[in-house]
């Protein structure tokens, strides 16, 4: 996990940052809501979680998943890996799930 604040925002990111990305998450704090922020977890280059207190709970998970035409492996690691993050989420929290579920499209 890397952080860096940029014109008065923060940034934490988690993933490959040299060579061929397939994988990376990030998510954008302004200045104003950062004292809000709890917790930031990086499960791995794929998903991140940010728990912050507003007049409730909020977690925000943000998620980069591998396209269909990846390796069973990854699949089958990266959605055991999610179950587990969303899992691990109090039931009185709530929830919001970001980002892209990639993608591949066949030709016929």
């Amino acid at each position: 996990m890397r952080r860096k604040y940029v014109d008065g925002v923060e940034m934490v990111y988690s993933g490959v940052t040299e060579g061929r990305v397939k994988g990376g998450v990030v998510v954008l704090i302004s200045e104003n809501l950062s004292v809000c922020v709890k917790e930031w977890r990086c499960t791995n280059e794929r998903l991140m979680r940010v728990r912050l207190r507003l007049k409730n709970v909020l977690q925000v998970v943000q998620l980069c998943a591998p396209t269909v035409d990846s390796a069973e492996e990854l699949k089958i690691s990266f959605y055991d890996s999610l179950k587990e993050l969303l899992a691990s989420v109090s039931k009185s929290d709530q929830l919001v799930v970001m980002d892209d579920f990639n993608a591949s499209v066949e030709e016929t």
